[in-house]
């Protein structure tokens, strides 16, 4: 039988966490919330590196970093390492490739020119 959640399991409920392996050692990211989905909407869709930077800041639970940390991050570091991490949050929020239509796949469509 089939439970019916209540209102404190349902607003308690938190979308699980992922390690993320870079090449010194791991992050720790979760999908976005619809809410951040949503709120990506409502930024410039044309800032790619802002879009990336706010996901980023949103779902990287540990360490959690602001959308400026990432930013000086995407900056300074590999390509390939703060893909690994975006990589992963669009799996976790079902954005990644094959999967619906939202707002970090189209981010990451149009940096790949797909």
């Amino acid at each position: 039988m089939i439970m019916t959640l209540t209102r404190e399991q349902i607003l308690g409920r938190k979308a699980g966490v992922s390690e993320v392996q870079l090449s010194d050692g791991t992050v720790k990211v979760r999908g976005l919330t619809r809410a951040e989905a949503a709120a990506m909407r409502g930024m410039d869709q044309d800032d790619v590196l802002a879009l990336e930077a706010y996901a980023v800041s949103c779902a990287m639970v540990e360490p959690q970093l602001s959308p400026e940390d990432v930013a000086a991050w995407m900056a300074s570091d590999a390509h390939t390492e703060i893909q690994k991490v975006i990589d992963a949050i669009e799996g976790k929020s079902a954005h990644g490739a094959g999967q619906g239509k939202a707002a970090t796949k189209s981010v990451s469509g149009r940096r790949r020119g797909t």
